[in-house]
């Protein structure tokens, strides 16, 4: 068995207001090894958002155990999190979240800021070249198309070379072509990197175009489907 990148025991998440208790997660187990790019499909409500919140340590757990990259988030201060998420974990978003006023490549060039990196012109233009971008790195959000500004959004996720990538629902506002286009980088990032990528995905044909499919509903695993390593069609 390869090295661990993730693994949670009995992770539990509620969430209470005044009115009522919503379990997120009921206490499930789950290991993703380093170098594995793994789909999390469910429905709406069903805990995929809640577990890469947890993953990414933008949120705590109820209860469990949560290892990340052998170290137990749970036990770390706020600033020792805000350095995992900027140094070790990127994030990409259905909504992208670029910032208006900044054109392409400052907008990669972000994490390295809030990092408190050199700011490395070379490192950004080439993920910008990775993803396609290279004649776009003046241009604005407003001057981008919907797979423009995703394709910008990888980049800046990937400028701290993080060793986990965590994407929700990143093709939601995407047509079929600039989703399989996004999934086909997604393939070659995690074999020509090693790249452990998890992904929460309602698209069915692009979850199964992964090595693994974890099914979440209701807060539980319902199924965990291995399929190999797949040929990225």
């Amino acid at each position: 068995m390869r090295e661990l990148a993730v693994k949670v025991s009995k992770l539990k998440k509620e969430y209470s207001s005044a009115s009522q208790k919503i379990i997120a997660l009921k206490e499930i187990d789950l290991k993703i090894e380093k170098g594995e790019f793994v789909t999390i499909m469910g429905p709406s409500g069903a805990g995929k958002t809640t577990f890469l919140n947890l993953v990414g340590c933008l949120d705590r757990p109820t209860s469990g155990k949560l290892d990340i990259l052998g170290c137990d988030p749970t036990e770390f201060n706020e600033e020792k999190l805000s350095r995992i998420r900027v140094e070790e974990i990127g994030f990409i978003f259905e909504d992208f979240f670029l910032i208006s006023f900044l054109n392409a490549l400052e907008n990669v060039q972000l994490p390295l800021i809030f990092a408190r990196n050199y700011i490395n012109n070379d490192r950004s233009r080439d993920l910008l070249k990775r993803v396609g971008l290279d004649h776009r790195l003046t241009h604005f959000p407003n001057e981008l198309s919907g797979g423009e500004l995703q394709r910008v959004a990888v980049a800046r996720a990937l400028a701290n070379n993080p060793e986990i990538l965590l994407a929700d629902e990143p093709t939601g506002n995407l047509d079929t072509k600039n989703a399989q286009g996004l999934f086909s980088l997604f393939r070659n990032l995690n074999r020509e990197e090693g790249l452990t990528i998890v992904v929460a995905t309602h698209n069915i044909k692009l979850g199964y175009s992964t090595d693994r499919v974890i099914h979440l509903n209701d807060g539980k695993i319902e199924k965990d489907e291995r399929l190999g390593k797949q040929d990225g069609r």
